[in-house]
């Protein structure tokens, strides 16, 4: 339980500071206009990706809630897990497209 929540608890800040794991092959080939273009096209990208897991692991949450699931060992219930895990999603997601939305100007600061 601790290394998801540790995972997902930095991922808005991860999105916030643009910190992800990223290959820039073509960052000196492309112009600087195209560059913002695929930034924001890709930001957008990532906001729904992220929208999507939130709503499943939601959906996960759900379900534990249903059947009472709980931990083998310690019987800690899931679906809390689930519904924090989602929560850290959805504030990365509402992040990027923050991110993915600003003026130009904005993002080069």
């Amino acid at each position: 339980f601790g290394m998801a929540i540790l995972v997902f608890a930095a991922l808005p800040e991860v999105c916030r500071n643009r910190e992800h794991v990223s290959v820039d092959l073509l960052a000196t080939v492309l112009g600087a206009r195209l560059r913002n273009v695929l930034a924001r096209v890709f930001g957008a990208v990532a906001a729904l990706l992220l929208v999507y897991l939130a709503w499943r692991l939601g959906e996960v949450g759900l379900n534990a809630l249903d059947y009472g699931d709980r931990s083998p060992l310690l019987r800690i219930p899931y679906a809390p897990l689930a519904f924090l895990l989602a929560a850290f999603a959805l504030a990365a997601a509402g992040i990027e497209l923050w991110l993915a939305l600003r003026p130009a100007a904005a993002r080069a600061g």
